[in-house]
């Protein structure tokens, strides 16, 4: 009698083992996955900006991104119906075959540095230790996706929140 316990209760923690294992090799598969997505991010983040914008495509990139204005903020967005700010602006330079990295470092990073007092319409602004960006449109003004809960919008250079943030700027 006590054979045919043991013998049971060896055949269900066997059955349990292979429940076990089957998990821990799904749980393998998705953080295969993890590491494959952030290879493909970090060889994104990092990757040379191919195709500059023209000069007179400047323009054109600033009409575009005021035309988003009113799109919802949704993080990791990029686009057509919704935008984090990277988002947009990787978005809008692709419409006109720059291919731009999708984070705001890679953002930076990709361009020329230029001061505050030197900005030009299409340049990129950035703010609070490189965590948001937007597009200067001219004016002391530009348009960006804020924050959840928000949508695409303009904002002056001097609000005092930005001004307070700001951190620095690029051209592409």
């Amino acid at each position: 009698m006590q054979k045919k316990i043991i013998l049971g209760l060896i055949s269900e923690l066997n059955l349990v083992k292979e429940q076990v294992e089957e998990k821990i090799r799904e749980k393998e598969r998705l953080l295969a996955k993890v590491k494959q997505d952030i290879q493909i991010l970090e060889r994104e983040m990092y990757a040379p900006v191919t195709n500059f914008v023209s000069p007179s495509d400047y323009t054109g990139v600033v009409s575009l991104a005021l035309s988003q204005q009113g799109k919802p903020y949704v993080w990791g967005a990029s686009g057509l119906n919704s935008f984090d700010c990277s988002g947009l602006v990787y978005w809008v330079f692709r419409q006109f075959g720059t291919y731009l990295p999708r984070t705001v470092r890679g953002q930076y990073n990709a361009g020329a540095s230029v001061s505050k007092s030197d900005l030009r319409p299409g340049d990129l602004v950035f703010f609070k230790n490189f965590s948001h960006v937007g597009i200067y449109i001219g004016n002391g003004n530009f348009v960006h996706a804020p924050h959840t809960g928000t949508r695409v919008r303009v904002e002056s250079l001097s609000n005092p929140y930005r001004l307070k943030n700001y951190c620095g700027a690029c051209r592409i």
